[in-house]
């Protein structure tokens, strides 16, 4: 009796223990996690219904991977403590493949904080949806959006093209938080990590040929890449692909094929770049198509649709494709549309007192030959240097055929600019380059002006800017503040309390404030909700020195890099222009 009493006890207490077990990974995995940590979850963006892989990809589409989101400005509670982190708007975020979605047009996306099925699940709800194109609010049509068991599913546009989404969800009690991705609909995607691996100075490598040719992407859905020839007995050298029909389905569109069809030699000439790109010493490729299944063996003859692309062509306006190849993200600007060339290079050498508050040369360096930049662009303190030596480190690293045009201001002599051309032409190998002077007044085009502020209204602003680094250098928490634009949670008490840290240990000094009344960040920056158009937002570019001070012999560390920091914005808005300027943002 005694044994059985035991084993029914010894029975309900593992009994209990597996129950405990149950609730505390219910708890744990389930779509109710209460357990955060002290910033936001990452979030994850899958194309289609997709469940989540336990190798944390899945897709329905040639390179639409599980992608993350960047986290961006957010309001988080943890353990006590209050955090509030500032960025800059997802529009202006640098996207990088990790972060860049391909779909189809009106295809549903998946969000959810799961980069694999082991991933903790959190629950949130949306608090904010922005999609821009082309850094403008995309308003041409209403996209559905709802959430599910931890999901938000989001309709992609119907129109073909790149998209910024701008996220800010609710997570409850824990805090909110802003996301931002970009979405491809539509577009031809290029996994060049991939192609890269393969990367030959010979077109007879059979092998590597045809992996490269398996990468590209197929120019129409109703055709599959199926086989390759080299030409490799004497020059030229030439490659072919073949394409076949994808199934025994007629084909319905135009056949054959000819130059009209727009998008597939678009697709094509792009093919035939990546490549170029990738195979040094291929003269030619060719592409050509059939509208019905192989049996198994090429026959040469059934293909009725061919196109040529010389090297030569490209190079032309491309210049050596072997850089393209080292710098996968100049090919896929340039596959992105978002450059056209890189042979031409052009340097702007002017001096603008006005502007610069000095009589110092300055340099800006900007890829392509059209000779129709814009004044932002040439006056742009972003790209801008008035040191010559940063300008020659960076004409070293391109490679033999560059053409390197040459613009100065008329306020620079002529001695000083063929002093200036002697140093440069030196750090560009068998390149040509042009010397000429530029009226930047009349000959540079220029964006619509923004207004202009009065001298009090800069003033006022300015000096908000200065009384800041003034009360963080004396470590006066409620004076910082005072010059703050006002943020939830961001109070004197959750300062006291150290829930919101305004300064650390290290001493900021405030070296150089500059204004420019066209600054571009000025023009794209758009303070988080806010109504804020261009009237009310003013930025200056800082710069200031930190230094950390000794304790027992030994330098104190903190969030911020010793050093200076030059062209630092600070963003000042303000409600109205009966309102005065606060801070309510900075950083690079």
């Amino acid at each position: 009796m005694m044994k059985n009493n035991r084993k029914t006890k010894f029975i309900m207490i593992m009994s209990g223990v597996i129950l405990v077990l149950i609730i505390f990974i219910a708890v744990y995995k389930g779509t109710g996690v209460t357990v955060f940590s002290k910033t936001p979850p990452d979030i994850y963006i899958r194309a289609g219904y997709n469940k989540v892989s336990g190798k944390g990809e899945h897709s329905n589409i040639k390179g639409s991977e599980a992608k993350e989101a960047i986290l961006g400005t957010y309001s988080w509670s943890f353990m006590n403590t209050h955090i509030e982190s500032d960025s800059d708007h997802p529009m202006n975020f640098e996207y990088k493949k990790s972060n860049i979605i391909y779909v189809e047009p009106g295809q549903k996306l998946t969000i959810n904080t799961q980069k694999t099925k082991l991933s903790r699940k959190y629950n949130f709800t949306e608090q904010y949806i922005s999609i821009l194109k082309d850094k403008q609010e995309y308003k041409s049509e209403v996209l559905e959006s709802k959430i599910e068991r931890g999901n938000l599913y989001i309709t992609v546009p119907s129109e073909p093209g790149e998209y910024v989404f701008m996220l800010v969800l609710n997570f409850k009690n824990r805090g909110t938080a802003s996301y931002g991705f970009v979405v491809r609909a539509g577009m031809v995607y290029y996994d060049l990590a991939e192609i890269s691996k393969y990367k030959t100075p010979y077109v007879g490598d059979h092998a590597k040929i045809g992996s490269i040719a398996s990468l590209l992407p197929v120019p129409d859905k109703n055709f599959k890449q199926q086989y390759i020839s080299l030409e490799t007995s004497q020059r030229p050298y030439g490659l072919t692909i073949y394409y076949e029909a994808a199934s025994d389905i007629e084909y319905k569109d135009e056949w054959p094929l000819t130059s009209t069809n727009g998008e597939i030699v678009s697709t094509l000439k792009m093919n035939a770049l990546v490549a170029f790109s990738m195979i040094d010493n291929v003269d030619n490729i060719t592409f050509a198509f059939r509208n019905s299944q192989s049996d198994g063996k090429l026959d040469r003859s059934k293909y009725e649709s061919t196109f040529t692309f010389d090297r030569a062509e490209f190079e032309e306006q491309y210049g050596d494709l072997s850089i393209l190849a080292e710098n996968l993200e100049l090919l896929q600007e340039i596959l992105d549309g978002k450059k056209s060339a890189i042979k031409g290079l052009e340097l702007y050498v002017w001096r603008n007192p006005d502007l610069t508050g000095n009589n110092n040369i300055y340099y800006t360096l900007l890829t392509g030959t059209d000779r129709n930049k814009t004044k932002s662009e040439v006056y742009n303190f972003n790209i801008a240097t008035s040191e010559l030596e940063d300008i020659k480190k960076d004409l070293s690293t391109y490679r033999s055929g560059t053409h390197l045009s040459v613009m100065h201001s008329m306020n620079i002599d002529k001695a000083t600019m063929e002093k200036i051309g002697d140093e440069l032409i030196d750090c560009l190998k068998n390149a040509s380059m042009g010397i000429g002077g530029f009226d930047f007044e009349t000959e540079l085009d220029d964006d619509p002006p923004m207004p202009e502020f009065s001298d009090t209204e800069v003033e006022a602003a300015r000096s908000v800017v200065e009384e800041y680094f003034r009360a963080v250098a004396a470590k006066d928490a409620e004076a910082i503040l005072a010059t703050m634009y006002p943020r939830e949670h961001r109070t004197i008490d959750r300062v006291k309390s150290g829930n919101v840290q305004l300064y650390g240990d290290e001493t900021r000094t405030l070296l150089t404030i500059d204004y420019f009344s066209q600054d571009r960040t000025r023009r794209n920056y758009r303070p988080g909700n806010l109504q804020i158009t261009a009237e009310s937002i003013i930025v200056f570019r800082v710069s200031f020195e930190i230094k950390y001070p000794l304790k027992d012999g030994k330098k104190v560390g903190g969030p911020w890099n010793e050093g200076v920091y030059e062209d630092w914005n600070m963003i000042l808005i303000r409600d109205d222009e009966n309102s005065p300027w606060l801070i309510y943002d900075q950083g690079y």
